[in-house]
Order: structure tokens, then C-alpha cells, then sequence
């Protein structure tokens, strides 16, 4: 069973009921996603149940221990577990049959206060099953509890009577047949044919699903069947030449706020429409206009205009312009595509991707380079929200800007990755084409309400829950997640990648399968310089560019926190800099220098424990020090020793920049 950690609504001081809070307790220790239900009823104490019932003791104690200690506690169903609900002695006599059938011990059993019975049984994580009301018409007086359902937890109390433990033991699994026969209507679910009938997502179409949708499209109840009559509402979406992906966006944009009581969160939306595209019985489009009449659309020339496929002809383009190509980042990122970022661990990936991030909400160059401007989401998988707390701080400070120049830059930390984890595909035997999670879909939400110019994941591995090496998984993975984003919604993507061993033997920053690169459209390989790999280095090339120059390369060099450009300076000049600047901070603190090599506080001794010059060689510093005190930008003074008064040679730092030779520094 999955496991979902949401923040507790906020709670107020109340007196605690330790029976009720123990008993939350040891059903979240058994895996069970409690949550508060009212008082001595069965209803749910707040909205956004299903997605907030959980099994994290910290959020189970916040909401027993305070608002809601006189609650009653409630199971969310789904999710792995489905329970059994026999309603009277007629269910119950249903129930005793179907354990029989099924040939399993019923492990917790729970008799309710009017009579009947719940019996707990799991199921393979990722199996959905709908809730039904009566909808077993072999067994009288059973309902079936799953997805989107709840039940009363064994303890609580309605009309003064208890929900009562029969038999306590471990839950047994159902078997599948049970499952898919019994369960899912008596009949083994298969597999749609997955080709539409027609073009999907035209224009008519996606008006012709608006208007269903805000009109005549059923409503959907929870605890009555509302995940299959939502089941029903995406089927007919499909039916009418919608794709599972549009399905999802304009269910939760027209129909979940206002048909959908309470509203379905987006990522267990996205699981229901994903069931009805796999197994509606219709291909998609099979109640499109076009669909119905392409036997006499098509019966003219083959070149007829009136053919209900959709064709790009040069014929059409005549002597017209086709639009200018357009680049995120100049030469490098191409606009509304993927692009690979990959780089050995540690070298700094998700550092220079939160500038890139940065630059781009803030319309500043990424090293030098300009790019398009607007808001980003990026979601960092690994690092907490302190973490690139305090990295923001290191590149703000780099690039001259506040936090309050951010305003269009969102963030999904690590802190904010459910339980559930971030997988956005994964590859199960029953479904080996792929199948899309419920964190896609809270991606593609969220890409859908901010309109981002730039995506940012980070690593793409914990996103897909398939094999590397497979292209076809990898391939597949890429067009319906982060290719299908960049095409939907006109944005651009940055997926962030460990190379392979070969990989970075060779320098092309390969990642496993060659379906990583083919799949996107630009790849960029981040490393250190062979000749510089102890020091702050790095390079930035363009391994694979569809639409530029091949071998494009950034080098930056890594400065109190940030990467900065080093492109267009010579070596020299900036060692320099690096020296002058380590110097100046170290005479600010009071420190003197003496010109002999040989003293502890020889100014090259000091200064090369500065960070300002971490990663320069002990070569180029001594020749920088020499053309310093060439310049008069270090000078050698004679002063005073303070306990005897005897004179004595040392270093003078200038402090003004505008003091600093042109010759040195080229200004």
C-alpha cells in the first residue's frame, strides 16, 4: 500500500481521546491511511481527504492530538488495499460465499453497527479497482471499497455503538482472477486497441469536450461510486477524439471544481483517466464527426483537402517564411524541446541548471549567454529546501539580484516529493508499453497553471522507473512525459543525467541508452578539465545540437558558491584578479604582509589559503604576484614595528579598483 505524507490542517488546542489516537496509530503501523472522520459520523472532517490520509505518525499524532482528538477514524481505501463490505445478514451470508470462492482466510474482519460486516484484503500495488455500490450481482447485499472509498476504522463509535474487531490477522492477499473477474465486472479487463479513429485534440473536438463537460457530464460522489462515474465522464472524453493527456487538463480545468464532490486531486485524477484510456472498450475518437464519415471524406483524389488527416504539404508553403528558429539559451538550449544535461556526480549539475533557472526568471545572462525570459518550475528530487536556500543566496549574490527578483521561479524540493515518490512512468509486466504515474500528473498541473518557460528535473533517474538500457522504454518515457510537456504546453525542458562509464571515458556524456539522446533534441556534458581536475574548472559543451553548432563550450570556474564565466578572459588577467581580490580581503581583516618568501606571513602564503583563488596553481600565482608588483598594484613599503620601533619592509595592498593599471587588467 502506498503511503502518503500530506501537511495536518492547521490544529487547535482540544483534549486528547488516547483511545482514538491509539488506535490511528497502530492502524498507520499496519500500513492502513487513516485520516480524520466527524465526531460519531462517517463523514470525513475535512476536504482533501483522499490525498491527505496518511500513515506518518507525526502526521497522525497533529491531528489526534488536536483538532480532531474526538474524531473518529476513517481508512482511505485503494492504494493497495480493497476492503469487502457486507451489508446485513444477507451480505454477510454473500461474504461467507465469497470466502469460500476465493479460497483465502479472511484475516481483519470488522462487524459495524448495523449489522454487517467489513472483511480487509489487499491488492498489488498500481491494481486499480473502482469502488461498487451492489454492483456484484451474485452476491447480494456486497459492496466493494477501493479506490477513492473509505471505511470506519475498527474502534469508532457511531449511534453509540462501536465498529468491533471479529478477527485480528494479517490481510491476505487477493487473488488477481478475483480481482479482474469478480471484481472488475466478471470479465478479465483488456487492453483497448490504443489507435484513434481520427485526429485527436482538433479544435471541435476539445470544444465539443468543454461543452460536455460543463454540461451534460454526470457529477461524481465519493463513498457512491465516484471514481467509476469519473471513469465514465474520461471515457466519453476519449471517445469524443480527446488524448489521455488533454483528458486530464481540461477534466481538472472544467469538471473537477464544480462536478466532483469533493474535488479529486490531480495525481489520483490522472491514475482514473490513464484506467479509461488502457481499458475502455472504444478507440479513441470512435464518436469524432471526422471518424464517422471518413469513408466518403476520403473517397475523392488523394490530394483531396477535404481528407480528415491532418498533413503538412510544401505545396501549401509557396513563398512564405517559416518561422525563425528560437533558442532558450543562445546556440545552446533549443526553445519548447528537451534537452540533456549531464555531468558526473558532483561536478555541479544542479548548481548551474539553478542558474540557469535563475537567469532565466530574472532575464540575466547564464554565462554569458543571453536567453528567452519567463517563469520556471523546477523540481530538485535530492536536495531539501534549505539547500538550495542557501545555493539561491551564493548565485544571487553572483548575478546582483534579491530574492524579490524571483518572483516567477517555483520550486519542488525534496521536501515537497511524496511518499509515493516522483516517478512519472513506469514499465510493469502488465503494461511493459509504460504507464504514466500520478506524479505526471501533478507535473503536468502544475505546468499547465504556471505556463513556465523552463522545466527543470533533476535527476531524470528518479523519474523513470524502467530499464536504461532499453531504448524503447527509454524512448517512450521521454515522448510521453518531458517531449509531450514541451509540445502541450510550449515549454522547454532541462533533464539533468549521470553519464555512463563510456561516457565519460570518451567525453560525449552518453547516459546508458542511445534513447536518451535520440529522444531529445540538444544534449549538454558538464566535466572538469583533464588538466585542471583538483581546482574549480569546468566546462560546458554541446554533445549533440539539432538545431545549432555542434561542440559549443561555456567554461566557468566555481567562485564562493556560483559558477562564473571565464570565456573571453586571458588566463593571466584573471589570475589577477583572483590574487588582488584574495589580497585585499585579507588586508580589510588587519593582516600585514611581508615581501621575504621565507616568513610565515609572506603575502603569496597568505593569500593562497584564500578561496577567492582555490584551484589556481602555485606557478600561475607566482607569476601573477611578479606582474603585480610590476604594475604598483601590490607595492613594497618600509614601515614601523610597533614594540621597538625599528623600521621594516612590507607589502601595501592597493584598495581602490579604479587604482588598477590598464595594462594589467585591460580596462
Amino acid at each position: 500500500m502506498t503511503s502518503k505524507s500530506v501537511s495536518a490542517p492547521a490544529a487547535r488546542t482540544a483534549s486528547v481521546h488516547p483511545e482514538n489516537l491509539k488506535q490511528a496509530l497502530l492502524l498507520a503501523g499496519r500500513g492502513l491511511r487513516v485520516f480524520p472522520l466527524l465526531a460519531g459520523m462517517k463523514r470525513p472532517a475535512f476536504a482533501g481527504w483522499q490525498a491527505a490520509a496518511s500513515t506518518d505518525p507525526a502526521v497522525v499524532r497533529a491531528w489526534f492530538e488536536g483538532d480532531y482528538a474526538d474524531a473518529n477514524v476513517g481508512i482511505a481505501t485503494g492504494d493497495g488495499l480493497l476492503v469487502i463490505d457486507a451489508d446485513g445478514a444477507v451480505g454477510k451470508a454473500s461474504l461467507e460465499l465469497i470466502k469460500s470462492v476465493i479460497g483465502v482466510d479472511l484475516g481483519l474482519v470488522v462487524d459495524t453497527p448495523s449489522g454487517g460486516r467489513h472483511a480487509y484484503l489487499t491488492i498489488p500495488d498500481g491494481q486499480w479497482v473502482p469502488n461498487g455500490v451492489k454492483s456484484l450481482t451474485d452476491y447480494p447485499g456486497i459492496d466493494i471499497r477501493a479506490d477513492g472509498g473509505l471505511v470506519v476504522a475498527p474502534g469508532s463509535v457511531v449511534n453509540g455503538t462501536p465498529y468491533a474487531t471479529v478477527h485480528d490477522g494479517d490481510m491476505p492477499l487477493a487473488p488477481q482472477w478475483f480481482v479482474d473477474t469478480i471484481v472488475a465486472g466478471k470479465k478479465p479487463r483488456e487492453k483497448a486497441d490504443s489507435q484513434p479513429l481520427a485526429d485527436l485534440d482538433t479544435e471541435p473536438n476539445i470544444a465539443r469536450a468543454i461543452e460536455y463537460l460543463r454540461g451534460a457530464a454526470p457529477g461524481a460522489i465519493a463513498f457512491a461510486a465516484g471514481d467509476l462515474t469519473t471513469y465514465k465522464v474520461a471515457a466519453s472524453l476519449k471517445d469524443f477524439g480527446i488524448s489521455e493527456f488533454a483528458c486530464s487538463d481540461l477534466m481538472l480545468e472544467h469538471w473537477n471544481e464544480t462536478k466532483a464532490e469533493p474535488p479529486w486531486d490531480a495525481d489520483k485524477l490522472m491514475s482514473i483517466v490513464a484506467n479509461a484510456y488502457a481499458y475502455g472498450t472504444s478507440r479513441p475518437g470512435v464518436k469524432d464527426a471526422m471518424a464517422e464519415f471518413d469513408a466518403v471524406e476520403i473517397a475523392g483524389p488523394a490530394n483531396d483537402n477535404r481528407s480528415p488527416l491532418a498533413f503538412a504539404r510544401p505545396i501549401d508553403f509557396g513563398d512564405l517564411t517559416p518561422p525563425a528558429r528560437e533558442s532558450l539559451v543562445d546556440g545552446m538550449v533549443p526553445l519548447h524541446k528537451t534537452t540533456l544535461l549531464t555531468g558526473d556526480g558532483g561536478v555541479g549539475k544542479t548548481l548551474v541548471a539553478q542558474q540557469l533557472a535563475t537567469a532565466v526568471c530574472a532575464d540575466r545572462l547564464w554565462f554569458g549567454r543571453s536567453v528567452k525570459p519567463g517563469r520556471v518550475l523546477c523540481v530538485f528530487s535530492e536536495d531539501d529546501t534549505d539547500e538550495i536556500w542557501r545555493r539561491q543566496i551564493d548565485i544571487n549574490r553572483s548575478m546582483d539580484l534579491t530574492m524579490a527578483d524571483l518572483g516567477g521561479m517555483n520550486l519542488w524540493t525534496a521536501d515537497h516529493i511524496p511518499d509515493s515518490g516522483c516517478v512519472m512512468m513506469s514499465f510493469p509486466r502488465e503494461h511493459p508499453e509504460g504507464k504514466l504515474m500520478p506524479f505526471f500528473a501533478r507535473l503536468q498541473a502544475a505546468v499547465a497553471l504556471l505556463q513556465p518557460a523552463l522545466v527543470v528535473v533533476d535527476p531524470i533517474a528518479n523519474m523513470f522507473a524502467g530499464n536504461e538500457l532499453s531504448r524503447t522504454e527509454v524512448t517512450g518515457f521521454m515522448n510521453r512525459t518531458l517531449n509531450r510537456l514541451c509540445i502541450e504546453h510550449k515549454t522547454t525542458a532541462i533533464a539533468l543525467a549521470h553519464p555512463s562509464v563510456s561516457g565519460m571515458a570518451d567525453g560525449s556524456g552518453r547516459s546508458g541508452s542511445t534513447g536518451w539522446a535520440n529522444a531529445s533534441r540538444s544534449r549538454l556534458y558538464m566535466s572538469r578539465p583533464k588538466e585542471d581536475l583538483e581546482g574549480d574548472y569546468r566546462t560546458i559543451r554541446t554533445t549533440k545540437a539539432n538545431y545549432g553548432k555542434m561542440g559549443t563550450e561555456l567554461r566557468v570556474r566555481w567562485d564562493r558558491g556560483a559558477f562564473v564565466s571565464t570565456d573571453g578572459l586571458d588566463p593571466a588577467m584573471e589570475t589577477d584578479r583572483a590574487l588582488l581580490a584574495a589580497l585585499r580581503v585579507l588586508a580589510g581583516r588587519g593582516e600585514w604582509f611581508s615581501p621575504k618568501k621565507q616568513a610565515g606571513n609572506f603575502a603569496l602564503t597568505l593569500a593562497r589559503a584564500a578561496p577567492e583563488i582555490r584551484g589556481y596553481d602555485r606557478g600561475s600565482l607566482e607569476a601573477s604576484y611578479e606582474r603585480l608588483m610590476r604594475s604598483g598594484a601590490i607595492a613594497l613599503s618600509v614601515g614601523t614595528r610597533r614594540n621597538n620601533g625599528h623600521p621594516y619592509d612590507e607589502i601595501v595592498i592597493q584598495t581602490a579598483p579604479e587604482q588598477e593599471p590598464d595594462n594589467v587588467f585591460g580596462m
